[in-house]
């Protein structure tokens, strides 16, 4: 009889995405929502997206059917669409979220976090054990348009590109913003910040602040970004996407500590329960 060989099957990476609160005067739709951009992101170079409700009372369940996890934008420090308790929540979750990681990672076992825009804010503080007061040490640096990546020196993230890729988004508007805060590099808060996290590059905003565009920690494998990749809006911009991408879910695969298995939890619209999700 021929021998019989045990098939192999390649891990399938599953990247968590926590939702958004729900603004305030949509909250008859559902209590948050997900822009259907970051799952097509996550989902470009392969990687199942796993929603995460920012509300859930449940989240260890989730963080263990993951391989990593990432923080969407928003506008939750705005008091006009937002309350306080939308805002208390969203910060507990992703405390909760850090801090599971930090411990994975002393451990040994390799758990990435992404944080894009809001996400990105929020987890370049979280190295400080702040407990509030986040947007009190964010500065104003408003960008509402196409921009450069302009690299700070080397990094795990720039090494994952290309070089003939890293010399066109050096020069060229492909990289999308969207945001009114963040981090000018000569701040004595960024300085602070410098001391666990590396910036991978920087930009210029309106008002002439040169602001920390990416960076990631030093000691884990936690990267933010201040615009938005799940956004391309020209063709180089998809590609840039498209390789951050794939960074990403291949850093989630060095988490070889669970053998998750895949539930789709949502892919379009409205769940009937305290955690329902609106995609959209």
């Amino acid at each position: 009889m021929p021998r019989q060989t045990k098939r192999r099957t390649r891990k399938k990476v599953q990247i968590g995405i926590v939702t958004a609160p729900m603004p305030t005067q949509h909250l008859d739709q559902a209590p948050s929502y997900l822009d259907k951009a970051y799952a097509s992101w996550v989902e470009m170079a392969g990687a199942n997206a796993v929603l995460i409700p920012y509300n859930s009372d449940s989240i260890a369940t989730y963080l263990s059917m993951v391989h990593g996890v990432v923080w969407v934008g928003g506008a939750i420090e705005n008091t006009k669409t937002h309350t306080k308790e939308q805002y208390a929540t969203l910060v507990r979750t992703f405390r909760e979220i850090f801090d599971h990681a930090v411990r994975e990672n002393d451990r040994g076992n390799y758990f990435p976090l992404w944080g894009t825009c809001l996400g990105f804010d929020l987890l370049a503080m979280m190295g400080e054990n702040l407990t509030d007061g986040y947007f009190q040490r964010i500065q104003h640096a408003t960008k509402f348009r196409l921009g450069p990546l302009i690299f700070n020196g080397s990094s795990r993230i720039r090494s994952s590109l290309p070089m003939a890729l890293q010399k066109k988004v050096a020069v060229s508007p492909v990289v999308h913003h969207l945001h009114e805060y963040g981090f000018d590099v000569s701040s004595p808060h960024t300085k602070k910040l410098r001391s666990y996290l590396k910036i991978v590059s920087v930009d210029d905003a309106a008002n002439g602040v040169r602001f920390m565009n990416m960076f990631e920690y030093k000691k884990y494998p936690f990267y933010g970004c201040q615009w938005h990749p799940e956004k391309p809006l020209t063709d180089l911009g998809v590609q840039l996407s498209y390789t951050l991408s794939l960074f990403l879910k291949k850093e989630c695969a060095k988490n070889n500590s669970i053998t998750p298995t895949w539930t789709k939890l949502a892919q379009s619209g409205t769940f009937k329960s305290k955690y329902s999700v609106l995609v959209k």
